[in-house]
């Protein structure tokens, strides 16, 4: 399985904590898109799951 984490927004906190785990991944698994700490310009077609997390503004002003 191809996990890709894009961040759209703030710290990355998140993905890094989820990275942080990642001993815990199935042996199947494999990280191939992280733009912070991977070399690589877009998610590659053949990504299972996305992971999309970011700042999220709720308020209209």
């Amino acid at each position: 399985m191809k996990i890709s984490f894009i961040e759209i927004g703030g710290c990355g906190g998140c993905s890094l904590t989820f990275m942080r785990g990642s001993s815990n991944l199935p042996d199947n698994c494999e990280i191939v898109y992280f733009p912070l700490t991977l070399d690589v310009g877009e998610p590659p077609e053949e990504t299972d799951i996305i992971f999309i997390s970011g700042s999220v503004c709720v308020q209209d002003d």
